[in-house]
């Protein structure tokens, strides 16, 4: 992932929906879709009943696919149902397009009549399949999509704090899927540390004191950084 990392004004100077020939729109309101649609999937998320690894690859999956396809030229449903097809996939807990599509037209659109026999459904799922094969190719067939969670929460267990902190922890994380593009700025330990750090600010859990109890924390951290990844 370290190599895909970019700055805002290189996601800005190359963004399809800025430079786009017919209809541009403006770089904030990209990144107000852009927030849109990360909602859009959070809330399809919980309907499944999907972890937070899977919303959080599908947001990833969405954010790469926007470096790419102009937001004007994909409508919010058809890239929110897409990037979890293709997330629930890559995170092995696979689930039916109609499923998908059946919650997302009944819970979130608020269609009761659409049924997967109607004509409507059967392009959208056609569609579906054929931008599953962009969103492939926006994040270069990447099948391991790793996220600041498991890192943080490693953090919180070498550094042995309260309960309170991990979930505080991992509202920012979850926070910054949802509001920033730090998913395609940063390396997930950097987010992992960012988050800690921010939330020794709102809950003091003296982060610095309990830090001397761990030698050279930083290095210890980056040197273990399969550990923390993998437990």
């Amino acid at each position: 992932m370290v190599e895909n990392l970019k700055t805002i004004k290189e996601i800005q100077d190359a963004s399809p929906s800025v430079l786009h020939s017919s209809s541009p729109i403006s770089f904030g309101d990209e990144l107000e879709e852009r927030q849109k649609r990360a909602s859009s999937i959070q809330k399809l998320g919980v309907l499944l009943h999907l972890p937070q690894s899977v919303i959080a690859t599908a947001i990833y999956i969405m954010q790469r696919f926007h470096l790419k396809y102009a937001i004007q030229e994909h409508s919010i449903e058809d890239v929110t149902m897409t990037c979890f097809f293709l997330a629930a996939k890559i995170e092995e807990t696979p689930k039916k397009l109609k499923e998908i599509m059946m919650i997302y037209y009944r819970n979130i659109k608020n269609d009761t009549n659409i049924t997967p026999d109607k004509e409507e459904f059967i392009k959208v799922h056609d569609r579906i399949l054929q931008l599953e094969t962009c969103a492939l190719k926006s994040i270069k067939f990447e099948l391991i999509i790793e996220h600041p969670y498991p890192i943080a929460i490693n953090f919180c267990k070498i550094l042995e704090t309260p309960k309170l902190v991990a979930q505080t922890v991992w509202c920012v994380i979850s926070d910054s899927y949802l509001n920033t593009l730090f998913c395609l700025q940063y390396e997930p330990l950097h987010v992992a540390w960012a988050a800690l750090m921010l939330t020794n600010q709102v809950v003091d859990f003296e982060l610095f004191a309990r830090m001397k109890d761990v030698p050279h924390m930083y290095e210890y951290l980056k040197s273990n950084e399969t550990f923390l990844r993998s437990n």
